[in-house]
Order: C-alpha cells, then sequence, then structure tokens
C-alpha cells in the first residue's frame, strides 16, 4: 500500500507518460511485480546516492580513444540490493556496443 501511494505521487516525475514510464510499466506487468515497487526502486537511486564517479579515456585499438566510465554506490543498506545486480550488455548488430551494472527492474543505466 505504501509503495502504490508513493508510486502515484512519483510517478509523473518519471514522465510516465513517455518512454521511461512505458518500460517501467512493461518490466512491472512482464516480471509480476507490482508498478509502485517498480516506480520507487527507480527513484530510491536518485534519493539515495551520493556515489563516487571517475571517467577517464585511453588510447583505442585501431586510433581514437576508449572512455571507461566508474562509479561506486555508496548505498547505507546494499543486502536488500545486492540479489538484484546484474549486468546489461546493450548490443547492435550482435556486437556489444557497452556494458553496465544495473539493478533488474531498474530503467536506465546507473550513472
Amino acid at each position: 500500500a505504501v509503495a502504490e501511494a508513493a508510486a502515484a505521487l512519483l510517478t509523473p516525475y518519471l514522465g510516465h507518460d513517455g518512454e521511461l514510464g512505458e518500460e517501467i510499466a512493461g518490466i512491472a506487468k512482464r516480471c509480476d511485480v507490482s508498478l509502485g515497487k517498480l516506480v520507487l526502486l527507480n527513484v530510491l537511486y536518485s534519493m539515495e546516492a551520493a556515489c563516487t564517479s571517475v571517467v577517464a579515456a585511453r588510447p583505442a585499438d585501431g586510433g581514437g580513444s576508449r572512455v571507461l566510465h566508474g562509479r561506486n554506490l555508496d548505498f547505507d543498506d546494499t543486502a536488500a540490493l545486492r540479489a538484484l545486480v546484474v549486468r546489461a550488455d546493450f548490443t547492435r548488430a550482435n556486437r556489444t556496443v557497452f556494458s553496465s551494472v544495473t539493478f533488474a527492474g531498474y530503467v536506465g543505466v546507473l550513472t
């Protein structure tokens, strides 16, 4: 009940009428998880995070440069999130263009 009430208040800030909201609603339906819980998961990062990041470039094979982005997630209680951690490989034409660690049910990439 609390998650659903919070979702009702927070959903407009996620652009629920746009692509982000559609993705969250689709994940909720496919995984049989309440929309409220997924909305909370997707705003939790913004509300709780006090994270540190680093961005660097290094020469890439064949010229140009390769951008590396690292981030630690400074959450106080990681036990609940640990079971949700997944590695996502983003592909184009069957080729991985980048990889990211994120949470199952989180829409987007943690930055």
